[in-house]
């Protein structure tokens, strides 16, 4: 499809100008054609379904994209709230090592090689990532070349640092990859699964990982509920996820507790990615593959923080890091701290003093860690910045709109 571009002026209809932001409300705006074929709708097909929410008066029939960006929500109160928690817990952190000077000094000392081979085995772990992920699709029929599935994964993770809770990587992630023109519902799906079995996967690894504890630190009473608290959820996340694909658990939804909505946009697309997502219940061998590789994946930050360990000229075992790492993930997974900052260091830290680890290296086990994951997924980021040719994360103008009016 040829790109193109024009003018519109768009105003608020009547009875809608308080459900609009200000800048849609007799505004100037760029439309283009960016979808590629075969997974495309006919730009006027777009264009007339923003037309019939906003009175707009188009030059020319095609996609809408938003020249400027749109006002941002106000942060709710519990962003806040996770930002001070991730704030105090850090300073505690800090205030308990007495600073970080040692913890600089002790970074400093780093093996160069180990840099590398750091690198090198993050860049890996995301690339398993992404064809898992790409393997759950294909199932589907859905195509995500292997190259373009990296650059929006890593991407994502670096964008996902930066934005507020509510929409992190795995949001940016399924916007990217709707942008180049798969099918959005197919998207979300992918991703909600592949964090359910994710989930499960840390649930087993957590519990193997208490094992390992209780045979080479002794680990005490202290953590007895860890036990029982693992092994509800894993329960509790077995039969949820079972459930989640009957027809008993859809028909509840969207027949009984729902059904008074069911009209409205929001619930519409909602019913349909739940019949995508219902889907895969006909693809359990995808199904048992992409979770087989979720447990291989698994292990990735074991061997991992171990290696930064050895860089670091660390005495710890690879067994105790294969148990203290996974209940350190699992812990920091409980959404009080913003994105696990605080609450994986602070349980880090306590689990490697079992096995007589100095506060200060590890945190540094951890800090640089998070460095070299960042780093290596830099590259990627960057690539995708160029071939966007902007910094701007941005969906199709057509479905912001849609979604704001529904609101």
């Amino acid at each position: 499809m040829q790109d193109d571009s024009a003018h519109i002026l768009c105003s608020a209809p009547a009875g809608l100008d308080g459900r609009l932001p200000r800048s849609f409300k007799d505004r100037d705006y760029r439309v283009e054609c960016s979808y590629q074929p075969p997974h495309t709708t006919t730009c006027a097909s777009r264009l007339s379904e923003f037309s019939g929410r906003v009175d707009c008066h188009p030059t020319r029939q095609m996609v809408l994209e938003e020249e400027g960006e749109l006002p941002l929500k106000q942060p709710s109160v519990k962003l806040l709230l996770k930002v001070v928690f991730t704030a105090l817990l850090l300073a505690v952190i800090v205030w308990q090592l007495g600073g970080l000077a040692e913890v600089g000094t002790l970074m400093r000392g780093i093996n160069p090689w180990y840099v590398v081979v750091l690198l090198l085995f993050n860049t890996a772990d995301r690339a398993l990532m992404t064809f898992k992920w790409a393997w759950l699709l294909r199932g589907r029929g859905v195509h995500l070349p292997f190259l373009r599935g990296m650059r929006i994964y890593c991407a994502s993770m670096i964008w996902g640092m930066f934005l507020p809770a509510t929409m992190g990587a795995d949001v940016i992630r399924a916007v990217k990859t709707s942008a180049i023109g798969l099918n959005s519902h197919e998207i979300v799906a992918s991703i909600v699964i592949e964090r359910m079995l994710g989930f499960l996967a840390s649930l087993l690894c957590g519990l193997v990982g208490l094992v390992l504890l209780s045979f080479f630190s002794g680990v005490d009473g202290r953590f007895d509920f860890l036990w029982w608290l693992g092994g509800a959820a894993l329960l509790g996340t077995v039969i949820l996820f079972a459930a989640s694909f009957t027809q008993r658990v859809y028909d509840f939804l969207h027949h009984h507790l729902l059904y008074r909505f069911r009209h409205q946009k929001i619930m519409e697309k909602f019913r349909q990615f739940h019949s995508t997502y219902r889907a895969y219940r006909e693809h359990k061998r995808s199904l048992a593959t992409f979770f087989g590789l979720t447990l291989i994946e698994q292990l990735g930050p074991m061997l991992h923080s171990w290696l930064v360990a050895q860089s670091l000229g660390i005495d710890v075992g690879l067994p105790f890091i294969a148990g203290a790492v996974p209940l350190a993930l699992l812990i920091s997974r409980i959404p009080i701290s913003i994105g696990g900052y605080g609450v994986y260091d602070g349980v880090f830290i306590l689990l490697m003093s079992l096995a007589g680890v100095h506060a200060t290296e590890a945190i540094s086990i951890s800090l640089v860690g998070r460095l070299m994951e960042t780093g290596a997924w830099l590259p990627w980021w960057l690539t995708d910045v160029v071939g966007n040719r902007s910094l701007r994360l941005a969906r199709p103008f057509a479905e912001r709109t849609e979604e704001r009016v529904a609101s």
